[in-house]
């Protein structure tokens, strides 16, 4: 074996790897995300100290003639492989795109380097660099444990090539590796290559010493520096914004705790800069929909008056009460209906939804404690975002264990925020019975009381109706979805429907195929929608100080009255109505009728009314037909004109 070659282990009758790495196409989807959450999740992992870690991100250009050992790859390595895989097409694109890289004057490089880590023991070393599947952490609440992670860098490298330098309390150690091809060597035809390749001292017998072609930045300090060769020159154009924007979204928890710091291309990204990349995001009505729940967690943080519970009753799992900690909101910006579920480290894990259909909330449930972690790293998959009980040794006994978590969440939560809805809302039917005029009503009665007058009596009949009560909504102001800027659109008509909201094909809402919410008209669907009510250039906000009721007046007709009581005045109105199922999912109704008490006609869209003005503080009566002839509980949301 020869020094300063790349060194790739065969034998005889070894399997065949070809281009199609499993540990790798995993990450192709969103490979930047992907990238910026194994390796900051692998850096807290290894935290030395109470000192935030620090992870850092910096692309520079490479003379290509100070890769490892060139030569070797582009004379005798990348032809032996093509000349092993003609007929796979998709092993032929990867090795094309190699050789074309390798012949530019300069290499990409993206360097991620952190600090304040304990850097990679001899234990470590070896499960990243010599094993497959094995994944050695500090203890045991650490977030990896499947090792598959180590593949992101390699899926944003078109030489699927990574340099290793680490500098640990037993020694220094760096090495580059490749996730090849396998291949027949040249002088014994018999002996086929491991697709994994080392460029080390001898072998895989890393340097004690910084990688050769980065020697003028020694490392000084414990840590890991992690070289991407040939990154993707597609990435290049908006690489540092992906970054930044993972960050925020999978790490906001461990930068407010100061967990952590990142660095992209020299730009800070502490808790005070998560925040303003938010505030920016907002500002764009497609990104604002994608971080809308990072935003919601923000404003969990921000709000000077959220609440924190201790997580109590799971002893019997072994799990101290106080393990983990609660985090809730019902601020004006924090009501996405999710908890943020999160470990030690912070990092998101996923969302818990399901709660309440009702309520206004947003939360964090931060595990902290060391037997809960212990736990919950048994149950989490290996791309980190569920837990299962599938995966435990006894899968009945854990399975309790996740319910007792979500019903800790779930009652916390209703506990919270149910009675001071309750304290506004009347009681359950009593809107049935409410007059039409109840402004008339509300101005009799405060005449008859200044007169000294008695009460006059008002005889009640029930009527064969049913009252769909829906909360008063948490007071609030928030860019919402509704930020379009509205040209003719209108509603169109047919047996026939175009593209679903989701990308669906065909069929109408609730199966009725009566209406069409895509780009393409239905079969018999008229020249031209309804466009009287369309408004051009108007932004809406969502507003939540809003007091309604949906009081159902024929369900075979599909008429439903609803009553609305706004706290300001609003200019310019939409008013959305959903139907809430059991399960709290919801659904859109079209609208397919509605007018004032006085017998007004309104604009309808879709499930949306439209008026020019809502008055404060009073009760305004909008009858409306539905393209439903079934009960439905239906929830409303206000949007009003912003500017």
């Amino acid at each position: 074996m020869n020094p300063d070659q790349w060194y790739f282990p065969y034998g005889q009758d070894l399997q065949m790897e070809s281009g199609s790495n499993a540990s790798l196409e995993m990450f192709r989807d969103q490979p930047l995300d992907s990238l910026a959450r194994e390796i900051c999740q692998n850096s807290l992992d290894a935290a030395a100290g109470q000192e935030p870690v620090k992870v850092a991100f910096q692309y520079f250009d490479l003379p290509t003639e100070q890769l490892p050992n060139v030569k070797q790859l582009r004379d005798d390595i990348l032809p032996a492989a093509q000349k092993e895989w003609t007929q796979e097409k998709k092993t032929q694109q990867m090795l094309k795109r190699m050789a074309e890289t390798l012949s530019q004057p300069t290499i990409p490089v993206l360097k991620i380097s952190d600090y304040q880590t304990t850097g990679l023991l001899n234990k470590n070393w070896q499960s990243l660099i010599e094993q497959a599947g094995s994944s050695i952490k500090k203890d045991d609440s650490s977030a990896g444990s499947f090792g598959i992670g180590k593949g992101a860098p390699f899926a944003v490298s078109d030489l699927r090539m990574v340099g290793y330098n680490s500098l640990a309390a037993d020694g220094h150690r760096s090495i580059c590796v490749m996730k090849f091809v396998s291949y027949k060597l040249r002088e014994a035809k018999q002996n086929i290559t491991q697709g994994t390749g080392y460029f080390g001292a001898c072998g895989k017998q890393p340097f004690d010493t910084d990688l050769p072609f980065d020697q003028k930045h020694p490392r000084q300090e414990t840590g890991t520096d992690i070289y991407v060769l040939g990154f993707n020159r597609s990435l290049l154009s908006d690489w540092q914004t992906q970054i930044k924007r993972s960050i925020v979204d999978n790490f906001l928890f461990s930068l407010y705790k100061n967990r952590l710091v990142v660095e992209v291309d020299g730009e800070t990204i502490d808790y005070p800069a998560a925040k303003m990349i938010l505030d920016d995001l907002q500002q764009d009505k497609r990104l604002a929909k994608k971080y809308r729940d990072a935003f919601c967690y923000l404003n969990v943080l921000e709000d000077p008056d959220h609440c924190e519970f201790s997580l109590q009753g799971l002893t019997d799992y072994g799990v101290p009460d106080g393990d983990a900690v609660l985090l809730t909101s019902n601020c004006s910006q924090a009501n996405n209906r999710r908890v943020l579920m999160t470990r030690e480290v912070g990092m998101k894990i996923y969302e818990q939804n399901r709660i309440s259909s009702t309520l206004q909330f947003s939360g964090i449930f931060w595990a902290n404690g060391e037997k809960i972690n212990q736990l919950l790293k048994e149950l989490e998959n290996p791309n980190h975002d569920k837990w299962s009980e599938k995966r435990a040794a006894d899968p009945k006994k854990m399975g309790e264990f996740l319910r007792s978590i979500r019903r800790f969440i779930s009652t916390t939560i209703k506990n919270q925020y149910e009675q001071k809805i309750e304290e506004q809302v009347d009681a359950f039917g009593v809107s049935s019975f409410l007059p039409d005029d109840l402004n008339a009503f509300k101005g009799a009665k405060a005449q008859l009381k200044q007169k000294g007058s008695n009460r006059p009596k008002v005889k009640l009949e029930a009527q064969p109706q049913t009252s769909d009560q829906s909360p008063v909504r948490a007071s609030e102001t928030k860019f919402s979805d509704d930020l379009d800027e509205f040209g003719v659109t209108g509603v169109q008509d047919g047996e026939t429907s175009g593209s679903g909201y989701d990308g669906g094909e065909g069929g109408g809402i609730d199966g009725s195929n009566d209406t069409a919410f895509g780009n393409r008209p239905g079969s018999h669907a008229p020249d031209k929608g309804n466009d009287q009510y369309a408004k051009i250039n108007v932004k809406r906000q969502l507003i939540g100080n809003v007091t309604y009721r949906c009081i159902e007046a024929d369900y075979h007709q599909g008429r439903y009255n609803l009553l609305i009581n706004p706290g300001q005045p609003l200019d310019q109105v939409r008013i959305g109505i959903n139907v809430v199922g059991d399960s709290g999912n919801k659904d859109i109704v079209r609208v397919k009728a509605a007018t004032l008490a006085d017998g007004t006609p309104l604009g309808t869209s879709f499930n949306s009314v439209y008026l020019d003005q809502l008055a404060k503080g009073q009760w305004h009566r909008i009858e409306m037909i539905l393209n439903r002839n079934s009960r439905l509980k239906l929830e409303v949301e206000v949007y009003a004109h912003c500017e």
